[in-house]
């Protein structure tokens, strides 16, 4: 019975100095954030985050809006979370299994505590404009990434957590304007000149 309360200490121990380090780790987020990308914890648990970020306009994904999810564990920053999509996307799966990725649960023995969630989501957009495989990934061609890049609004609008955490978002405003293109006609005035 002793071992169990310790076990059990250990753990709301491990469990406390994630809350303590999620919300550290989100204020920054809130205070210094990295372009093209919005993440925040679900309202009634700070150990599942949803993030949201634009793609690249130099690429197939390019118009579209990608929602994903990370679950840390208890024992998060000593452990690595599951990182997963949400958003068809045609690069990776949406495996319940996650990501596989040196930095993700995947990959236990190389995680680093200094990591957080700013380098994971960093590494996790880095990987997705690449060509690189991995369990998870999938091959699709540049045509499927443009059109599920043209649903994905569509597609995370009616998803409960896109719509109570992303409803109002910047990310989106900017694409939804793009994608009704404004027509301008500039008239020049004619300048007659006079004989001299």
């Amino acid at each position: 019975m002793r071992g169990l309360f310790i076990k059990t200490g250990i753990k709301v121990a491990m469990s406390s100095l994630g809350v303590k380090r999620l919300s550290k780790e989100y204020k920054k987020l809130q205070e210094e954030p990295v372009p093209n990308l919005i993440t925040k914890p679900l309202e009634t648990d700070i150990f599942q985050w949803r993030f949201l970020f634009k793609g690249e306009s130099d690429s197939p994904y390019a118009g579209g809006l990608y929602m994903g999810g990370m679950e840390f564990p208890n024992t998060y920053p000593h452990s690595a979370p599951k990182v997963y999509m949400i958003t068809p996307n045609g690069r990776f799966n949406l495996s319940s299994k996650g990501i596989c990725m040196s930095f993700t649960n995947w990959h236990q023995e190389s995680w680093n505590p200094a990591l957080g969630v700013r380098t994971i989501l960093l590494g996790l957009i880095s990987f997705f404009y690449e060509d690189g495989h991995t369990a998870g990934a999938l091959k699709t061609s540049d045509e499927d990434k443009r059109e599920l890049a043209s649903k994905s609004i569509d597609f995370n609008r009616n998803h409960k957590d896109y719509m109570e955490l992303f409803q109002d978002n910047e990310l989106e405003t900017p694409i939804s304007k793009i994608s009704a293109p404004k027509i301008v006609i500039i008239k020049r005035k004619r300048v007659v000149r006079k004989g001299v």
